[in-house]
């Protein structure tokens, strides 16, 4: 917490502003710091210093689970504050307004305390390696609209609210058809699949078992061509991409629970083992999804559209712009987590099928970066539609 020493009772030299950890005793490095390197600057500025040090002190806490950001300065850890600042970075990046001067803030007060100990440069080492990620290092910077095409907001909001079963603003007027299309938009933008790994989808992809740790149900599902499928009468049959695209997704329980409720209640009977049927009880192809998007985008509200076109310089939304959304937020999700960005990258590597070659994670990484505005804090495999609550990657 933050207090301020008045003049009237303590000596000039140790009055004024200082942050206190939970014992009410004054924290070392902030006093250091004020002394050598605040005394020159407005009480103002002090104030807003010691706002964002309280800020990283209390965020390398939530992190690590105990008050350590001194013990590692102290110690030199650097190994164990390089993942917390890149951590701290992008909660920034989510923050919105202000978090370019709260981040300049930050490094200017880590590489001062540095010096006193000889390693401003290992220090100014961990800015630079999150600056390189960045291009330009601040949390806010403004990201080109052709980078990437992935969806605001307040359109995957809207988009959500149109496919509520319950809403009187759902454009499709079939219970059976409502239902199926919710579902469908919630695996599109849960797990980030093509359409045709939506269309190989069967009736036993869905897949669960018990955690062995935990004692949990967890669900999962397995994305390949499955030969023992029936009834297949597509022109355009639907294949898997590439080798890497064959794989394990896990899959939240509530969107688990709603692809059993669909195949309980409103699948209906069918002549064939695909996930998704078509009104005439065909499997679902390619381009009906790509008519119910078009439904769906047709449908928009004003505001919305507005959105889009404001951010994205677009119209209407496609079937990709559900992948682009998910891989941005399945990132942040890894990195929230605690994943190092070489790690969540190859984590978003095997999620989303790429190959190893494949410059695609480290491209939505780049969007990551550029993009977010609001953090998504839930476990991949925990979380429960996330795109429904405040925790949300904005673009």
């Amino acid at each position: 917490m933050r207090d301020t020493l008045p003049e009237s009772k303590f000596p000039k030299a140790l009055a004024g502003a200082l942050l206190l950890n939970k014992n009410g005793l004054p924290r070392y490095w902030p006093i250091a710091w004020r002394e050598l390197y605040g005394s020159s600057k407005a009480e103002s500025t002090l104030q807003k210093y010691f706002a964002d040090m309280e800020f990283l002190y209390r965020s390398v806490e939530q992190r690590t689970g105990i008050d350590c950001l001194d013990a590692f300065i102290t110690s030199l850890d650097f190994d164990r504050l390089r993942p917390i600042l890149q951590g701290i970075f992008i909660e920034l990046r989510h923050s919105g307004s202000g978090s370019n001067e709260r981040w300049q803030r930050i490094t200017a007060y880590l590489r001062h305390v540095a010096s006193q100990l000889g390693a401003r440069n290992a220090m100014s080492k961990i800015f630079a390696d999150i600056d390189v990620t960045d291009c330009d290092g601040k949390p806010n910077r403004q990201m080109k609209p052709s980078d990437l095409r992935a969806m605001p907001k307040l359109v995957v909001k809207d988009i959500l609210q149109l496919v509520d079963t319950k809403s009187s603003r759902n454009p499709f007027r079939s219970r059976d058809n409502a239902y199926r299309n919710s579902t469908l938009v919630n695996i599109f933008l849960e797990l980030g699949l093509r359409r045709s790994e939506v269309c190989l989808l069967t009736l036993q992809s869905l897949k669960r078992g018990r955690d062995p740790e935990s004692g949990q149900i967890r669900y999962w599902i397995n994305i390949h061509e499955d030969a023992s499928a029936v009834g297949e009468t597509r022109e355009s049959k639907p294949k898997i991409k590439t080798v890497q695209s064959i794989r394990q997704i896990p899959v939240p329980s509530k969107l688990a629970q709603e692809i059993e409720t669909y195949i309980t209640n409103f699948r209906g009977r069918q002549r064939h083992s695909f996930l998704f049927a078509s009104q005439k009880s065909k499997p679902i192809s390619k381009s009906m999804i790509n008519l119910i998007i078009k439904t769906i985008s047709d449908n928009l509200s004003p505001e919305a559209v507005k959105d889009l076109a404001d951010r994205r310089r677009v119209k209407s939304v496609t079937p990709h712009h559900f992948r682009h959304t998910a891989a941005v937020n399945r990132l942040a999700a890894f990195v929230k987590d605690g994943d190092p960005l070489d790690v969540a990258i190859d984590r978003l590597r095997g999620f989303f099928g790429w190959s190893k070659k494949s410059e695609m994670p480290r491209y939505y990484a780049k969007a990551y970066f550029e993009t977010l505005d609001v953090k998504w804090s839930e476990r991949f495999d925990d979380n429960v539609r996330r795109l429904r609550g405040q925790d949300y990657v904005d673009f």
